[in-house]
């Protein structure tokens, strides 16, 4: 074997190496998908808005008619005076093609305001169970839209 067939066995192995890093550094889809609804939880729960809001297409369109700024205010404004935000989110399934995800979630939220705790998305007793869509966008997956919110009337926002 001459020197230079030598070198192109190493350049080949090397870059299957190289392939190989890389595929397993990157995460299936599925599981980005869970990890961003797991962090918008969080988000939420911290009050970090412009946060959660960065996982939020600028594209957003939902049947309501809510965009995204109109989703960036309605969250402003039903979150001012809320000291505490819980919320309880169970992921029932995820499924993804090339360009769309989908998620559909089994949620509860509750905010504390004025010392009155409120169930602002579903209750304990009748959770709500909203699907979520998301597209890809410069390789992050966003939210595209939401359904299957009615919120609590219980509510005080």
């Amino acid at each position: 074997m001459t020197a230079a067939h030598h070198f192109t066995a190493w350049l080949r192995l090397g870059l299957l190496f190289l392939l190989l890093a890389l595929h397993s550094c990157s995460r299936p889809d599925d599981q980005v998908i869970r990890q961003t609804l797991l962090a918008m939880k969080q988000e939420a729960e911290a009050g970090q808005w412009d946060k959660l809001m960065g996982h939020i297409s600028k594209h957003y369109k939902d049947k309501g008619g809510n965009n995204y700024f109109i989703i960036s205010q309605l969250i402003r404004n039903y979150t001012a005076g809320v000291g505490e935000l819980a919320v309880d989110m169970e992921i029932l399934g995820v499924s993804i093609n090339e360009k769309e995800a989908q998620a559909q979630l089994k949620l509860v939220v509750k905010g504390k305001k004025q010392g009155r705790v409120y169930f602002v998305v579903g209750t304990d007793q009748v959770p709500e169970y909203p699907r979520l869509w998301f597209a890809k966008e410069r390789r992050e997956w966003r939210l595209l839209r939401v359904e299957g919110i009615r919120g609590s009337e219980e509510s005080p926002w």
